[in-house]
């Protein structure tokens, strides 16, 4: 069945390639440099770990960033695996219809300038997939980040509504011999919290006030 289905597409893509205006442009060479640069941009890209410094920082349970740093690398490795995929496809084909295009029809110098055309082109769309990557990937990572990192939102915020004070605290501060101490490490840890989220949102963190980041957080931690 298969090579029926191949007998009777092969000749009518071979047609079709005679009649369009590709067969004008480009030569099996051209075919060639640009099946192996764009199937070598995929599996470089593939191959490419992604730096993230946090993963050496200590947390209790999962490492959300961690978390954050597989669902970009999945969606990444997708995406540029199938341009490697194409690549191979196109030559294939040119292979197949070798017949529709001279072998070399260009000088040296057209070549050399087509090679540098197509690695600005791939450099183009390389940071054109990569922010569509990184687009697809948060709708992925965020709802999951965003209920992980609830309780150390929660946690923030009545420190910070409270002047300092964790809830474990509230009816033992009158009998604390330096409340002062346990207010400024409480809002240490609150910041360092609040600071850790907006990276993971990947929101700046500014010079403004505790509450105000908090009130920035707040429309990520409402929503259910």
């Amino acid at each position: 069945m298969f090579g029926v289905v191949q007998g009777l597409a092969m000749p009518k893509l071979i047609r079709l390639l005679q009649a369009s205006s590709i067969k004008r442009i480009m030569d099996r060479t051209t075919i060639n440099l640009l099946s192996l640069l764009v199937g070598g941009f995929g599996l470089f890209v593939v191959l490419t770990k992604f730096n993230v410094p946090e993963l050496n920082m200590s947390f209790f349970g999962q490492n959300p960033f961690a978390i954050k740093r597989d669902v970009i690398a999945n969606v990444m490795a997708w995406i540029f695996t199938i341009c490697a995929l194409m690549g191979i496809l196109l030559r294939v084909l040119g292979e197949i219809c070798g017949d529709c295009f001279s072998s070399r029809r260009y000088t040296t110098r057209f070549y050399l300038l087509f090679l540098g055309a197509s690695i600005v082109g791939l450099v183009f769309i390389f940071y054109s997939l990569t922010a569509l990557g990184k687009q697809i990937a948060k709708r992925i990572w965020l709802p999951t980040v965003v209920e992980g990192e609830r309780e150390v939102y929660v946690q923030a915020r009545f420190i910070v509504e409270n002047e300092g004070w964790r809830q474990d605290q509230l009816n033992l501060k009158e009998n604390l011999s330096d409340p002062a101490h346990y207010q400024r490490a409480n809002f240490e840890t609150a910041e360092r919290n609040i600071a850790q989220i907006e990276q993971l949102l990947e929101l700046p963190s500014g010079d403004s006030a505790l509450a105000s980041r908090l009130e920035r957080l707040k429309p990520y931690f409402d929503k259910r």
